[in-house]
């Protein structure tokens, strides 16, 4: 027992509101879906990654085993039931102190309750918990005048990243090109962030690049105040000097590791 340990459900620190300590735990990691199809008299073709392009996981089982030793709170009884009442049949986010940093989602049930000697007792809960822990939800915003070139650093979970832009937007993923509409938040099935850095280019217009004779008879105090990204545009489909905003583009993604 280390009465460092603590279990945060929600937000509430299980240890530390209820005088526990954490006795044990175990996990079973998330097995991964097969999907193997038997060719009889030849070899067997593993589809496992055919539809989605990687590995998809069951939940993970945790068993966390909670012991209240009777010195402090409101008594075994007492403690018990409002373990049950707070996790049993809940589905919340939690946190474990020792993998910090990463936030799980799961649904908790209360397998065992044992009343021990000198008013202390212990409680088992066991956690059906979705495969994937979150380390972090990123959030980026950029002004894609001109087009701008994004890095987007992810974790082992694929995901595809959301989009929010009040402007038409033009993606440039792995040298292929679409357009998402304005005014609302998508999620971009195209784009698939993989571990580590990911590059992205955004782009709220089509430009051209422009050239000396298109800024004949300019001057650096005729273009000053405006930005070198609507300099250099040459036509598009909103002319430079027309543009009106500041191109903002947000992405929105979830770094997530087993």
């Amino acid at each position: 027992m280390t009465p460092s340990f603590e279990v945060t459900w929600g937000e509430t620190p299980l240890c530390e509101t209820y005088g526990l300590f954490v006795e044990s735990f175990d996990e079973t990691p998330p097995a991964p879906k097969t999907y193997v199809v038997d060719v009889p008299g030849g070899q067997d073709i593993d589809l496992t990654e055919s539809i989605t392009g990687h590995t998809a996981y069951s939940n993970r089982k945790l068993t966390v085993s909670l012991y209240y030793d009777g010195r402090s709170g409101d008594g075994w009884a007492s403690v018990a039931n409002d373990l049950k009442a707070l996790l049993h049949g809940r589905r919340s986010e939690f946190a474990l102190s020792w993998d910090p940093g990463y936030t799980y989602t799961g649904r908790a049930a209360v397998t065992a309750i044992q009343y021990l000697p000198r008013r202390s007792c212990r409680v088992v809960v066991e956690i059906d918990a979705e495969p994937w822990k979150l380390r972090e939800v990123h959030t980026t915003t950029v002004s894609a005048v001109g087009g701008v070139m994004v890095t987007c650093e992810s974790g082992t979970r694929p995901v595809h990243p959301l989009i929010t832009c009040s402007y038409p937007v033009t993606v440039d993923w792995e040298g292929t090109e679409f357009v998402v509409p304005a005014g609302d938040t998508y999620r971009m099935a195209d784009v698939v962030f993989g571990p580590g850095e990911n590059k992205v280019w955004l782009n709220v217009y089509h430009f051209r690049t422009a050239t000396w004779a298109d800024v004949e008879g300019q001057t650096w105090a005729s273009v000053a105040g405006i930005p070198w990204a609507r300099i250099v545009v040459a036509d598009g489909e909103t002319g430079a000097d027309e543009f009106e905003g500041d191109g903002s583009v947000t992405l929105r993604w979830e770094e997530s590791y087993l």
